[in-house]
């Protein structure tokens, strides 16, 4: 039995799969240092930083801080309702990260941004999306039982991390450079530049005592 080897197509399909694996390994990079790159964006803008500070997680958490407080002094006091007020502050917090989740994922999902960062992120928001809806049926029926709440805790972390990189890079945090209390307009005088030389004749000209007749009649021509 003779077995014919064609090494013409075991070289293209060589070279086939190997370009399958860089792709795969170079979207994986890309993904990578597309998340470091929005990660630290966030830290170069003072607006951004107090946005999420006093807005995502101080009057948005408003709803998860009564029953907090409320966990906080039960576990001290070591009340007989621990466990229930446990549970109610897991419950509490996936209301409050699935609303961040769900926002930040449909933000990126519904993008029409043309730029390749924002199409690369599309498919992770939809996964985060699906993770989220998951994370909140399982603190519901409390599938990890004690440890419900800090499954909550990680997953309010969680997306928080993904509302931070969601919004990074929005442009309604950036500070133009040349807004340091200066016009951004043109300087005042561009609009009027064809005119320029006219004025500059007609400073020449008021500025001797005789004028010659020629200067005035190029005055007159250019008015």
């Amino acid at each position: 039995m003779n077995i014919k080897i064609d090494f013409q197509d075991l070289k293209y399909h060589y070279k086939l799969y190997q370009n399958k694996i860089l792709i795969f390994f170079k979207q994986w990079i890309d993904f990578i240092r597309i998340i470091f790159k929005r990660f630290f964006c966030g830290f170069k803008k003072v607006d951004f930083i107090l946005y999420f500070i006093f807005v995502i997680i101080l009057v948005g958490g408003l709803g998860v801080y009564p029953i907090a407080l409320k966990y906080y002094e039960a576990s001290i006091l070591k009340t007989p309702d621990l466990n229930i007020i446990k549970s109610d502050f897991a419950k509490s917090l996936s209301t409050y990260f699935i609303t961040i989740i769900a926002t930040s994922s449909a933000d990126l999902i519904l993008s029409k941004h043309p730029a390749k960062h924002a199409q690369i992120l599309k498919m992770p928001a939809v996964s985060c999306l699906i993770i989220g809806a998951i994370s909140i049926f399982i603190i519901q029926i409390e599938v990890f039982g004690e440890k419900t709440l800090d499954f909550a805790l990680w997953a309010t972390i969680f997306s928080l991390l993904i509302w931070w990189i969601t919004n990074s890079m929005d442009i309604k945090y950036d500070v133009d450079d040349n807004n340091s209390g200066e016009f951004t307009t043109s300087p005042l005088g561009d609009e009027i530049e064809p005119n320029s030389q006219i004025i500059s004749d007609v400073e020449l000209t008021l500025g001797s005592k005789e004028p010659q007749n020629n200067e005035i009649d190029k005055i007159k021509v250019k008015m």
